[in-house]
């Protein structure tokens, strides 16, 4: 068994450069027209809050754009735009967060619809370990071809947000913090998304594409620092390109949903197995890429749970918003006085807070002994 990713040098958001890196990354692929033609295909940014792309936060809209030009060239006969950002699954929201994320121009420009349809459907996932059934957003099933254009960032939760991760925004709004919730176990939480992402690569025919060319290091997937990469990765399968993605960020062997996918064949067993067209990627390897607060010890995931960290509140940045209340699937987080604060025995480590934090007031706190050791 093998697999291919197609890694290409691109070192700007320029339009044409990026039409032009993906057209020839598809060559290697041997992606076509008869992948799009005459299908409804549906785009798949990544979008989790309503901060700038100039953040490394979300997919960058150029890259967007490129995707929308090159599939119209190839003959779709529909083209959608769907997300959805963590909170509130409205009009509103949604206009508010495209709008942010500069997709809303991009759309307008160039006549690719933005989803405003809010309605679930059902994703079958009869392979699944955790979840047999998915609740996800309607135009998910509605399609034949999904465009998974993911964000290469380091990730509080999972260590790296990917092509895998990036299908999570498939779940409806707040029913996100609802699977959090009923997912506590981080193993359970990992193999869930891995159910996911099956459950996607069985219904539907799927192209991944990495904007890597500005990633984010450091507590994303919102609250990290953008990092120069300078590359784009696409291929046919979300967790080959996670692998080779993971290798560009400091977080190879790291990524627990990696591991599940080995386990179920979805990927192949050895990282050697899986080829890398186009440019080596020896070269675009950061290796000071700066891991996640919650990441930077590789043994976390064995220690109980009173010795691994948590978040914890600065309260000098709070300002009380109750963004992070409403993210909390365990009702942890309380707001008095104009602040936040966290009941730490009742958290399940989760990180919806930091990851939603719109002032970057949540940190990451390490048990003292690790403290003193390090």
């Amino acid at each position: 068994m093998t697999e291919t990713v197609a890694l290409c040098k691109c070192d700007e958001y320029n339009l044409d450069d990026i039409i032009s890196v993906i057209k020839e990354q598809f060559k290697l692929l041997n992606i076509t027209n008869a992948d799009v033609k005459d299908k409804k295909v549906l785009l798949k940014p990544n979008l989790v809050s309503k901060k700038g792309y100039d953040k490394a936060v979300s997919t960058h809209p150029r890259i967007v754009d490129a995707a929308v030009s090159i599939v119209k060239e190839m003959g779709a006969k529909e083209i959608l735009i769907a997300e959805s950002p963590a909170g509130s699954y409205t009009e509103n929201s949604l206009k508010s967060s495209y709008q942010a994320a500069g997709f809303f121009d991009s759309s307008q420009l160039l006549g690719a619809p933005l989803n405003y349809n809010t309605d679930f459907a059902e994703l079958k996932a009869p392979n699944a370990k955790q979840v047999k059934t998915f609740t996800v957003l309607a135009p998910v099933m509605q399609a034949d071809v999904i465009i998974n254009l993911c964000k290469l960032k380091t990730h509080s939760l999972t260590a790296l947000s990917g092509a895998a991760k990036n299908f999570f925004g498939f779940i409806p709004g707040t029913q996100k913090v609802e699977m959090h919730a009923r997912f506590q176990n981080q193993v359970h939480f990992m193999e869930m998304l891995v159910d996911l992402t099956q459950a996607l690569i069985e219904n539907k025919k799927i192209i991944n594409i990495c904007d890597g060319i500005v990633a984010m290091e450091g507590n994303g997937p919102t609250n990290g620092s953008p990092r120069k990469v300078g590359c784009i990765l696409t291929s046919r399968n979300a967790f080959a390109l996670d692998v080779i993605a993971s290798k560009l960020v400091n977080v190879d062997g790291k990524v627990q949903m990696i591991d599940f996918a080995k386990e179920r064949n979805l990927i192949p067993e050895h990282d050697n197995q899986i080829v890398v067209l186009g440019d080596d990627y020896n070269n675009f390897i950061v290796n000071d890429f700066v891991m996640p607060d919650a990441h930077k010890l590789s043994y976390l995931r064995m220690l109980p749970a009173f010795l691994k960290p948590r978040p914890i509140i600065d309260t000098a940045i709070c300002v009380g918003c109750g963004r992070c209340a409403e993210a909390c699937p365990q009702d942890t987080i309380i707001v008095e006085n104009k602040k936040a604060h966290i009941k730490k025995k009742k958290c399940i480590r989760c990180f919806c807070c930091q990851e939603l934090c719109p002032f970057n007031a949540i940190n990451i706190k390490q048990n003292f002994i690790f403290r003193l050791w390090h």
